[in-house]
């Protein structure tokens, strides 16, 4: 679902991100998720 991020969130000011605590690499993930919704 990463591909429809930047036109979902276009205009946006805000998001919530969400991970599972106890899996590593959903945490891990966050950055990923933060640096697809920062791209203008």
């Amino acid at each position: 679902f990463s591909f429809l991020l930047p036109n979902y969130a276009k205009g946006s000011s805000a998001a919530l991100f969400m991970c599972d605590i106890s899996n590593r690499d959903s945490i891990s993930n966050i950055d990923k998720w933060l640096l697809k919704f920062n791209v203008k």
